[in-house]
């Protein structure tokens, strides 16, 4: 049986060498590996794809080749190795991955779960399939509907909670992996029968995202000033203990606006603060927030990371508000707007003070606003 399974793979293989260069280069960039203990028929991660040898006898070479084609398209697409949703189940990272795909490709031969199978809209990116899957978690109905369905189409293999679950248990972020990736995609000479719409979105995956943790520290860094004080416990540099000596303290006026408008989400809300609380593994003593809608709110001083928030807002989005603000208040070295960018740009005065650094809720968010953004400050991602 191993070396009938190891045919199919070859055959596949084969083919593609002369048909999918693309699928070709990433089949031959990662390990093929059999586990008898998968319940799913197949999937990736950590630098190789496993398969079930029992359940891919039991297929037929174009059922395989599908799995296996679906397996490489995730790939390509870095769900194994990026952007990862955080505080969602392995069994949503999953579904959400293959509504992604299904959104681009038709599958003869296996069954995907598709968005309309959660009442979803199509042509959304994986991150926001998988979490709103994850919302709907608690109603099992909709999981129970999509494994029966899939066992009556995919030729008999399992489909369950479990099986979904496995099929991204090896997925993580993997900066070496993402550069395998990209390196394949920007050799490709020829994508095959992958869409046109789908070659886009490959190649869109690829340039280098921003690190927003890398960017706050360097962004703390460039707002820090310094505070002399006085002391007996060190001698002056001139005169030595004749006269007190000095101590520079670094401190940080760093202004963070969040985003509290309608179209925030209250679950980005909650990213959006975890954002802050970041802060304080800088060395930050303490920080100014601000909530904004269409109008500035109070500010609070926090000293050290909060875990319960209250919300106020809701309404619109006003930029200038908070622009205005930080200008008036002429103590800040640096301001932080942290949203989704669904407003019209701010008009920055002539002198404005702060660094400027906007943090966008996602990569959607970025990619919509962030050229206008970059006219005024840096530009960076939740991931």
């Amino acid at each position: 049986m191993a070396k009938m399974t190891k045919n199919v793979f070859q055959r596949i293989s084969e083919k593609w060498f002369l048909l999918e260069p693309t699928l070709f280069a990433v089949y031959c960039s990662h390990q093929m590996t059999p586990n008898k203990a998968l319940h799913c028929m197949m999937r990736t991660g950590q630098g190789r794809i496993e398969y079930n040898p029992d359940i891919v006898a039991q297929l037929e070479d174009e059922v395989v080749e599908e799995y296996l084609k679906a397996e490489i398209i995730r790939i390509l697409l870095k769900h194994p190795y990026d952007r990862l949703p955080r505080d969602c189940s392995p069994m949503a990272c999953t579904l959400g991955s293959d509504c992604t795909l299904s959104s681009y490709l038709k599958w003869k031969h296996i069954s995907i779960a598709a968005p309309s199978d959660f009442g979803l809209p199509k042509g959304e990116y994986y991150e926001w399939y998988a979490r709103h899957i994850q919302g709907k978690a608690s109603g099992a109905s909709a999981d129970s509907e999509k494994d029966s369905r899939e066992q009556q189409g995919n030729g008999g293999s399992p489909s369950s909670a479990m099986a979904k679950s496995e099929q991204s248990a090896l997925w993580e972020e993997d900066e070496l992996m993402q550069i395998a990736v990209n390196d394949i995609v920007e050799n490709v000479k020829s994508w095959g029968s992958i869409p046109g719409n789908l070659v886009e979105t490959i190649i869109a995956s690829t340039k280098a995202r921003i690190d927003y943790r890398k960017v706050l520290s360097g962004f703390r860094a460039s707002c820090i000033s310094m505070r002399r004080s006085l002391t007996r416990m060190r001698p002056n540099r001139r005169t030595g203990f004749a006269n007190m000596g000095s101590i520079y303290r670094f401190r940080t006026n760093i202004l963070v606006a969040v985003d509290v408008s309608g179209s925030i989400a209250s679950r980005r809300l909650a990213d959006f603060y975890s954002v802050i609380n970041r802060f304080f593994r800088y060395g930050v003593e303490n920080i100014d927030v601000m909530q904004f809608d269409c109008a500035a709110g109070e500010v609070t001083s926090l000293k050290k990371a909060s875990r319960k928030v209250e919300i106020h807002g809701r309404g619109g989005t006003d930029f200038q508000c908070v622009i205005n603000y930080a200008n008036t208040a002429r103590c800040y070295d640096g301001l932080i707007i942290i949203t989704d960018g669904c407003a019209p740009p701010p008009s920055i005065p002539q002198g404005f003070r702060p660094r400027l650094l906007w943090i966008c809720e996602d990569q959607q968010a970025y990619d919509s606003y962030h050229q206008w953004m970059q006219q005024t400050g840096r530009v960076c991602i939740i991931n």
